[in-house]
């Protein structure tokens, strides 16, 4: 069986979770195949190690020295135009003017706090590159700045199975890739509160059109990690027709995200042994989705003489307001960057007492299953996927989505009771070991794939 993974990079969630389902998949003798957008360059070796070695639970060295033999590989597309051609010149221009009109007039006045907007076309066409992708079954994962859906949906073999594993909710709605609880997808979109639209036929709405007309008629499977997010995408206009549903989970390599001993992580990370380590991470605390301002409204609520923060990722440590600064000064929070290392994470992780997940919308968050994995308990709100593995008094506490006051309340439960927070810290583990390990996700998908080409194989024999 040869598999075909589509996804624009190498690095963030969505890549990390392709590339863990890849090398499981690959851990099971079937021939799979990421590909990846070319534009990196310079990057694709040492991004392509640094995310193997996550992926994979291996030293940066070995997976750099290995990458090109884990069948990570760019995409190149091709054009049915000559350099020359006259054809390739007018359709150029065509799609540039297109995509200037989409950047000034759509999307200028866009109001603040919302994430990336992506409408499906490229200024240039991404054809079906068929002396690439020879694989008996396609994965798509985030294609988003990959793929120009006209050209590449319109130009797919009628034959080929695709499994779109889902990571956000872009490939069924009319640009956003979390909705902020807007249901438009639902029906037609249009009247867009992400880009400030008064129209009915906004951008949005061609848009959520063109993905209904492009993807009829396809052999479309389609899998989310959650039940939250397979629930939307059932709901939707584009998807509600698709061929199969699913729900797989993430998998994670348990044996790498495991448990260390807190004093030792705290000593090596330079924390402070006596005190409660309440931890957050994200790729960006910026991302107001994530949450981050709504946990420095909870923070001040909590007893500022008995906890330290820690955070990673992308963004800025916190901006201490009028009055705040004194207990800051109790309560610091220390800033440890963007940190990719598996091992380094296993020690953050481990040396944290809770982990706090404040998204206000999300998919099935791999920070959250890494804490757990790491015997850490996690706080959060009950957004989207979340509630799959953060179930109340058993591995982790849940707040009321938005609500900071609630947050508070929970996070100082398992300050004041560290009892309660080991307790649901093992068990975290423990659920971890039992559903959520890289092996049971690879099955899952090793079986998906078998029932699909099995019945493909039935209805070319009945034809």
């Amino acid at each position: 069986m040869i598999v075909d993974h589509l996804c624009y990079g190498l690095s963030g969630g969505a890549a990390l979770a392709a590339l863990r389902i890849h090398d499981g998949l690959r851990k099971r003798g079937v021939d799979s195949r990421y590909w990846h957008a070319s534009g990196l360059v310079s990057q694709d070796t040492r991004v392509c190690a640094d995310s193997l070695a996550t992926a994979q639970g291996c030293d940066t060295e070995d997976a750099r020295a290995n990458c090109a033999d884990n069948a990570c590989r760019p995409l190149n597309w091709s054009t049915p135009f000559t350099p020359g051609s006259l054809g390739r010149l007018v359709r150029n221009v065509t799609r540039t003017a297109r995509d200037l009109e989409v950047k000034f007039r759509h999307l200028r006045n866009r109001p603040d706090g919302f994430e990336y907007f992506s409408t499906g076309r490229l200024r240039y066409t991404t054809p079906w590159p068929a002396d690439q992708l020879v694989g008996d079954v396609l994965m798509l994962h985030w294609i988003g700045k990959l793929v120009d859906y006209p050209s590449f949906f319109g130009s797919l073999p009628a034959d080929r199975p695709i499994v779109w594993v889902l990571h956000d909710m872009n490939p069924f709605t009319g640009g956003c890739h979390f909705s902020a609880g807007c249901n438009r997808f639902t029906q037609h979109c249009g009247n867009c509160p992400q880009i400030a639209s008064p129209s009915d036929r906004d951008i949005t709405f061609q848009t959520l059109r063109m993905k209904r007309r492009l993807y009829e008629g396809l052999n479309l499977h389609v899998v989310s990690p959650s039940r939250w997010l397979s629930e939307q995408a059932k709901r939707s206009v584009p998807l509600e027709g698709a061929t199969s549903h699913h729900v797989i989970p993430y998998g994670l390599e348990t044996d790498r995200f495991a448990p260390a001993d807190r004093l030792e992580a705290r000593r090596a990370l330079g924390l402070d042994p006596s005190k409660t380590i309440v931890l957050f991470g994200a790729a960006s605390s910026d991302n107001r989705r994530k949450g981050f301002h709504l946990l420095m409204e909870a923070w001040p609520k909590l007893p500022g003489d008995r906890v330290q923060g820690v955070m990673f990722g992308a963004g800025e440590a916190p901006t201490l307001e009028a009055g705040q600064a004194p207990f800051f000064q109790q309560a610091p929070i220390r800033h440890l960057g963007f940190v990719r290392d598996p091992e380094r994470l296993r020690l953050i992780y481990s040396a944290a007492d809770m982990f706090v997940l404040p998204s206000l919308e999300d998919n099935l968050p791999q920070t959250g299953m890494e804490a757990m994995s790491c015997g850490t308990p996690v706080v959060a709100f009950a957004a989207g996927g979340i509630p799959d593995y953060v179930r109340p008094e058993q591995t982790g506490l849940l707040a009321p989505v938005g609500d900071s006051e609630a947050l508070a309340q929970q996070l100082r439960r398992l300050v004041e009771t560290p009892e309660l927070a080991g307790r649901l810290g093992a068990n975290a583990r423990k659920m971890m070991l039992a559903e959520f390990q890289q092996p049971i996700e690879s099955a899952r998908y090793l079986e998906l794939l078998g029932s699909i080409l099995a019945t493909r194989r039935s209805v070319s024999r009945a034809a």
